[in-house]
């Protein structure tokens, strides 16, 4: 391999690495306005959608990232404002958040 060939492969291959951290900064952005919508108020996946201008896929996706590390919960199932489908209610208040009801096998934990 050429030297010239060398060096482009190395430019797009840096410009590719960029292009990850770039979009990887913007689903954090998209991921923490999606948990400050949710702290708000308790909303369904579509109402967060539209009031933080995130894409519902993505949502989702943020939602179930949050979900993972126990940041957000599903208080209850209600018709949604937007769509008037059965959804489930979300929060990131933890205050709101359901008690658990499973009983501790140990109590040390």
């Amino acid at each position: 391999m050429t030297e010239k060939r060398k060096a482009l492969r190395n430019r797009e291959e840096s410009k590719s690495r960029d292009i990850v951290k770039d979009t990887q900064k913007h689903f954090d952005k998209q991921l923490i306005r999606v948990f400050n919508s949710l702290l708000e108020s308790p909303k369904t996946m579509w109402e967060a959608s539209v009031n933080s201008g995130v894409v519902r896929a993505n949502v989702c996706r943020h939602v179930a990232t949050l979900r993972k590390q126990k940041r957000v919960a599903v208080i209850r199932k209600r018709p949604c404002k937007i769509s008037g489908h059965l959804a489930g209610e979300l929060t990131a208040n933890p205050e709101l958040f359901p008690r658990e009801n499973q009983l501790n096998l140990f109590y040390n934990e």
